[in-house]
């Protein structure tokens, strides 16, 4: 929300600059709810411009994933390999298989593209439904 923000009020102060439109700066902080502060740091030379994609080699945001691609090339490759035995592996098995020990259950699932198999995901059924 605030990269939001800085990007209209940088985009804003922007335009009315190209334009020679007289303004104060303050009115464009009061009009997109930006305190004084939060306003000059959005504008000041420092500031990092998030209104464009990063550049090639640029820093990324967050934090760097701790399942890689080599991991996930591995587990996939072991799961073609091993067959059914792989697959009944949880995922934190699966990642123990590869190397990667500490990573949450939940991590792993996410970081794998496609479910574990289609048998797991069928429902048992009351004996009397089975038999109708």
């Amino acid at each position: 929300m605030i990269l939001q923000k800085k990007a209209e009020v940088c985009s804003t102060i922007e335009f009315m600059e190209a334009q020679n439109i007289p303004f104060f700066k303050q009115h464009v902080f009061d009009h997109f709810r930006v305190s004084h502060r939060q306003g000059w740091a959005m504008i000041s030379d420092g500031s990092k411009d998030c209104r464009h994609h990063r550049a090639k080699g640029e820093e990324r945001c967050r934090r760097p994933s701790k399942v890689t691609n080599w991991h996930l090339k591995e587990m996939d490759r072991i799961m073609k390999d091993e067959g059914l035995e792989a697959r009944k592996l949880s995922w934190q098995e699966l990642g123990f298989e590869v190397g990667l020990e500490g990573v949450h259950a939940r991590t792993m699932g996410n970081s794998i593209s496609y479910s574990r198999c289609i048998a797991c995901q069928k429902k048992w059924c009351y004996k009397r439904t089975a038999t109708h």
